[in-house]
């Protein structure tokens, strides 16, 4: 139910201190939902939270509900870590790096993991090199 729903979500958002936006990590049926969506981003809008929509499925409809609904968002250009596989994560973040060069900005998204972390930390000079700057996902939605 709605009642439900709202209940989970609002649940979620009060375990986590300092809260400022959140993104979807799975939940591609959801996310195709825009009356479902409607619901969770209803929370998030009541407590000024921003939104990036993971993009886990290309039926998603989460970033136009949210824009409907006046929440700053932005989506997800690239999956840094589908492959748990450096080679993998060091393609997608040039991949990333081009993209932003091309529109000016571009959002990643990637798991903490050990293998990802690594490539961050060694590659991170590129930033540079593209002529990019770093920030926070808050600065890029609108």
């Amino acid at each position: 139910s709605e009642e439900e729903i709202r209940q989970i979500v609002e649940t979620d958002i009060d375990q986590v201190p300092y809260l400022s936006g959140v993104n979807n990590h799975m939940g591609s049926k959801i996310t195709a939902d825009e009356p479902l969506m409607h619901i969770i981003l209803k929370s998030l809008k009541q407590r000024n939270l921003f939104f990036i929509d993971s993009r886990t499925t290309n039926k998603s409809l989460a970033y136009r509900a949210a824009r409907k609904l006046g929440i700053p968002s932005f989506y997800r250009h690239i999956f840094l870590d589908g492959k748990n596989d450096e080679d993998y994560i060091r393609r997608k973040l040039i991949e990333l790096f081009r993209i932003a060069q091309k529109k000016g900005e571009a959002v990643g998204i990637c798991h903490p993991l050990q293998e990802t972390l690594k490539v961050l930390k060694e590659n991170f000079y590129l930033v540079q090199k593209y002529n990019l700057e770093p920030v926070l996902a808050s600065e890029v939605v609108r």
